[in-house]
């Protein structure tokens, strides 16, 4: 399983296809998790401090942009997660992370605190179809490899 320092590796790796947003304090990430009503597995914790959001070529991980979640918009990982819930049935341990052109959604699964498992969320279906990676690292490296 990837970790923190893998994705610090990539992105040195490859500075010219990665944009990286700003890092989100404690006091931040406690907010959001306050308006989801959720908490963040650990890993997930690691990405919005290091990067906020981040971007790889043409992927845009989601996270916090900034303090306002109710007007903002993607890679906003909050407010567009409590967009989705106020339009479809959307269930509330899930972050999304990522939207694959509005057919799937890959998300973080908060019911684990030990991982930071990313399903994939079906629009149609509207329901989990599958696990797309193991943590939040993988599911980072697994969509940059696919760009490479």
């Amino acid at each position: 399983m990837a970790m923190l320092s893998d994705v610090l590796q990539f992105i040195e790796q490859h500075q010219d296809v990665c944009d990286a947003g700003h890092p989100a304090s404690d006091e931040l990430i406690d907010k959001a998790e306050k308006f989801l009503k959720l908490r963040f597995p650990n890993e997930y914790r690691e990405f919005l401090k290091q990067w906020g959001t981040l971007g790889v070529g043409p992927f845009e991980f989601y996270g916090i942009c900034d303090g306002d979640f109710v007007n903002s918009s993607v890679p906003d990982a909050i407010w567009y997660t409590n967009e989705i819930r106020q339009r479809l049935r959307f269930p509330k341990e899930l972050v999304i992370t990522y939207d694959n052109n509005g057919d799937e959604y890959y998300c973080l699964d908060t019911s684990d605190q030990q991982k930071s498992r990313v399903v994939i969320w079906d629009v149609p279906s509207r329901q989990v179809r599958a696990v797309k990676a193991e943590s939040v690292f993988d599911f980072i490296l697994n969509q940059a490899a696919d760009f490479f």
